[in-house]
């Protein structure tokens, strides 16, 4: 007997139990069930299979090496083969059409009976429909026209009556070419009478209006025609031809600016490397070599177009859609058309491994090791790691199936299509060749922990919820502006407020104060009191202090102050690129702090160019290794550009970064916000007196050197195996993207175990008096004012009792009830800091000191 599986006994019981309770004719009254039940039902279901929850480990792979593909050559009007597939290419519905047995042609009424050439086919076994087959193949084959109209033809006639009438048949389903496919050449007054020229010319399938026409025609003078029934699927037929099925393609390029790479030509735009100079430098080589063919491009262009009509209706099913049903059948005929287009497609296999210095004319290949496995190539050659330049096509031929060649005529190769991605308006007939690294590579940006100096390898961040104290977090804290005051609040990670920048009033330059309730005199630094992982959150309060200094030290004797001070500069950078991250606040702004400002996280990461070892190649050759070593550190001398955030995704929130501590000097995600920024600050923009104002504020150019003064600031130029300490001020919720050109893009986010705690913490402060405040509450340790209605009720007035301490009164909300209190009132300075409500309703975290 079979074993029975574990807690069968108690599953059938409570089976039984929950069949009585769930199963009715009506709904099922599921809350009927009591917990335990519900439970001991889905226990029996699976068993022992559940298990106490579990710490487990979960190792972040490195990033993936990436090496360019080799350039991708298309060639129209190769005639490609359509003999696998092509399945109702004739039909409306792409659908192969179907007849039944009384459609299949067996006579000419008339002319040729049905059993005239066929009677039977001797065997009593075949079905009948085998034999209307047999008949119509002898009528239907054009090349049995002279043969048929001798046989029919009566003694003494002009056998030329009745061939002349077959020919017309033929003539009407074949066209003058022999071709089959159910439409028809006449009366068109675009398509070429002559063959070879109308093959010469784009096919008819790809102008579907044209296409559609001469089906039609050819419908309308079939019915004139003698034969009984209804002609046969395009696929079915296939007229003799010469064979032609191309496989291969034989190719020669030549690069232009190889010995050494012009990388100066080439400058960073906003996806890949566009070139800014009319000429390359270097020397030139010509490569050469063999490569298989294929229809992938017009496979790949067609599923794109249909990939895009089946998500247009699904978006028509909701009336959601995005383009008309005009435009959508547009598309649907386009796709037709290029379904079976004649374009045949071939990768310049081979060329970045002849690049490397191998001998891959065909495509590189691993030698054996003579036990089944494969062994290292070897370079004939010294390599190139590193090229740029122009390509272009100096020979292709076509070599079919059968070893016949077909060469591409030279006028192709000097006007060639090439993408206007890399297309040069210099030279039209060659291809852009953007620097590329030939070897593998890849940016390794990580965050790293918030300590890490400059110049040390650090230790990168994870998540770990089992033990919290070996979590590795590379935020340091919190910026929160406030546009209103022009301030800049600063908190700590894990939401304690640190202290404020703000403008002195005065002198208007930049101040420091220490947070209100922190530990410290009055005239604290920066650096007061902080951890070493808080440095960052110092050291930027202390840059931005020393620039606006170093501005306002080179001014002249008669004017007070510049324009704008470094901390306006930066508050301007910073809401001008907020407009083009998060539009839509789907990253999310639950926290109280969102209600005074967005908070921008303050985050340590390192970034560096590695390219990889040469471990897959086989090197025992001294001089090969030599060589080797020798091309890559001539790549190590070149400077690759690289871009930190970008403009164009709203997922990315990084609204500028500090580069190797150098915090007197803030880079901007790209230049153009220094350029376009509208106007802001005191007295300024929306900030003006009433009716000074309408609409949006006028823009106004960032000219501040602690935001603006040289090209490069958006981006940074890096040599292959030079690490980068980078401070990036970013979005909490947004991702962090990075853009080279000679490397894909790639991008991180911050973990919401290193934000969310520390976001929820934040309690903004607002300076606030003098106000008079009355002594005889009791308790003591409250005050009276009007609190904030859309702030939570936890507000908390925060004073100076002492120069060196800090008291906190609760805010009791005044009424309208003027009453002046019986004992005197003070007048009193201090911040009124509001504090997100706790999900128990108990004090605040971070609401007091």
């Amino acid at each position: 007997a079979a074993a029975q599986p574990p807690n069968a006994e108690r599953a059938q019981a409570i089976g039984d139990k929950s069949s009585l309770l769930f199963a009715s004719d009506s709904k099922p009254t599921l809350m009927k069930a009591k917990l335990g039940l519900i439970n001991d039902l889905a226990h029996s279901r699976v068993g022992g299979v559940l298990t106490p929850t579990e710490a487990r480990v979960v190792d972040r792979p490195a990033p993936r090496w990436t090496f360019p593909t080799d350039p991708l050559i298309g060639i129209r009007g190769a005639a490609r083969s359509l003999r696998h597939g092509g399945d109702g290419r004739a039909s409306a519905d792409n659908k192969l059409s179907c007849r039944w047995p009384t459609h299949v042609i067996q006579e000419l009424p008339g002319l040729i009976a049905k059993d005239r050439f066929i009677t039977t086919l001797g065997h009593g076994g075949i079905p009948e429909e085998a034999l209307r087959l047999a008949r119509e193949a002898v009528l239907h084959d054009p090349y049995h026209d002279d043969w048929v109209a001798g046989a029919v033809a009566p003694p003494g006639q002009d056998v030329k009556i009745t061939l002349n009438r077959l020919r017309a048949e033929t003539l009407l389903r074949y066209g003058v070419d022999g071709t089959y496919d159910g439409g028809t050449s006449a009366f068109d007054p675009r398509m070429p009478r002559n063959a070879a020229a109308r093959r010469s010319m784009a096919p008819r399938r790809l102008q579907p209006g044209v296409q559609e026409q001469q089906r039609l025609i050819a419908d309308e003078t079939r019915k004139f025609s003698l034969y009984a029934g209804a002609d046969p699927d395009p696929v079915g037929v296939t007229t003799w031809a010469q064979p032609w099925v191309p496989m291969w393609l034989e190719w020669q390029v030549q690069l232009e600016g190889l010995d050494p790479p012009t990388l100066q030509a080439w400058k960073l735009d906003a996806i890949d490397l566009e070139a800014v100079q009319t000429s390359f430098t270097g020397s030139t080589a010509v490569f050469s070599g063999r490569s298989p063919v294929s229809t992938g491009a017009a496979t790949t262009l067609s599923a794109a177009i249909n990939d895009w009509l089946k998500a247009e209706d699904a978006l028509d099913a909701v009336d959601a859609g995005l383009v008309d049903e005009g435009t959508e059948d547009a598309y649907r005929e386009l796709d037709a058309a290029v379904k079976q287009i004649d374009l045949v497609s071939a990768a310049l296999d081979g060329l970045r491994a002849q690049l490397l210095g191998f001998a891959a004319a065909e495509g590189l290949r691993r030698p054996s090791d003579g036990a089944g496995g494969t062994l290292n190539p070897a370079p004939v050659s010294p390599p190139r790691a590193v090229v740029a330049g122009a390509m272009t096509l100096v020979r292709a031929r076509l070599i079919d199936a059968f070893g016949r060649v077909l060469e591409v005529p030279e006028a192709a190769l000097k006007d060639p299509c090439t993408p206007s991605r890399t297309a040069l308006d210099f030279r039209p007939q060659s291809l852009g060749h953007a620097p590329r690294l030939l070897r593998p590579a890849r940016w390794l940006m990580r965050w790293v922990e918030a300590s890490t100096p400059v110049g040390a390898e650090g230790v990168e961040a994870r998540v770990d919820q089992v033990e919290l104290p070996l979590m590795v977090n590379p935020v340091a804290g919190f910026l929160l502006p406030d546009h209103l005051d022009e301030s800049l609040e600063i908190f700590a990670i894990d939401g304690s407020p640190v202290g404020e920048l703000l403008h002195e009033a005065i002198s208007g330059g930049v101040a420091w104060e220490i947070a209100a309730g922190r530990d410290g005199p009055a005239d604290a630094g920066p650096h007061h009191g902080l951890e070493p992982a808080q440095a960052a959150l110092a050291n930027i309060a202390a840059g931005l202090i020393a620039a606006d200094v170093q501005a306002r030290a080179g001014q002249p004797l008669d004017q007070a102050q510049p324009a704008e001070s470094a901390l306006t500069a930066l508050l301007r950078a910073i809401d001008t690129t907020l407009w083009t991250v998060d539009t839509f606040a789907a990253l999310g702004a639950e926290h109280v702090a969102g209600l005074v400002g967005r908070p921008v996280a303050v985050v340590r990461a390192q970034l560096r160019l590695e390219l990889m070892p040469p471990t897959d190649v086989d090197l025992s050759d001294p001089n090969q290794a030599a060589a080797w070593a020798q091309a890559e550190d001539d790549a190590k001398r070149h400077a690759f550009e690289v871009r930190i955030g970008e403009l164009t995704r709203s997922d990315d929130g990084v609204l500028g970064f500090f580069v190797n501590d150098d915090y007197n000097h803030f880079r901007l995600v790209d230049k153009v916000i220094a350029a376009t920024s509208a106007d802001a600050g005191r007295s300024r923009g929306k900030l003006q007196l009433l009716g000074g104002n309408t609409g949006k504020p006028q823009n106004s150019a960032i000219s501040h050197p602690y935001i603006a003064g040289r090209d490069e600031d958006d981006t940074l130029s890096l040599h292959i195996g030079q690490t980068v300490t980078l401070t990036i001020l970013m979005h909490p919720g947004g991702k962090c993207c990075l853009s080279s050109g000679i490397l894909p893009r790639k991008a991180l986010a911050l973990a919401r175990d290193w934000v969310g705690p520390g976001l929820a913490r934040i309690a903004p402060s607002l300076r606030t008096g003098p106000v008079m405040v009355e002594t005889d509450l009791d308790p003591v340790g409250q005050v009276r004012l009007p609190k904030v209605s859309v702030f939570g009720k936890n507000q908390n007035f925060l004073w100076r009792d002492t120069p060196a301490t800090w008291r906190t009164d609760a805010i009791l909300a005044a009424t309208q009830t003027a009453l002046l209190p019986d004992a005197p009132a003070e007048l009193r300075e201090g911040w009124i800091r509001v504090a997100p409500d706790t999900p128990d309703g108990g004090d605040t975290p971070g609401g007091t000191p």
